[in-house]
């Protein structure tokens, strides 16, 4: 699911992992997700990608290229974490 946020000058993308068993009104959840940013213009609207996932890390590239869960970190979300 992309959205194109051409305020931020990065296209985000979420994807859903693996659904979980369907509920009572046929609903389910999934069994994690990943977060990717990159820019709509590398080197213009940025030149870092993002990625993140249910591990609450943030990664980036410095490179024309998705950023991965094997890119170095970020950021970590959980360190950071409101007690």
């Amino acid at each position: 699911m992309p959205l194109d946020n051409r305020g931020s000058g990065y296209t985000f993308e979420y994807k859903e992992g693996v659904p979980t068993e369907t509920t009572a009104g046929n609903c389910h959840g999934a069994k994690g997700y990943t977060v990717t940013a990159r820019p709509i213009v590398f080197g213009e609207t940025g030149t870092q990608s993002f990625f993140s996932n249910e591990s609450v890390v943030v990664r980036s590239a410095y490179e024309n290229r998705p950023a991965t869960a094997s890119d170095p970190l970020f950021y970590d979300l959980a360190y950071h974490r409101p007690q």
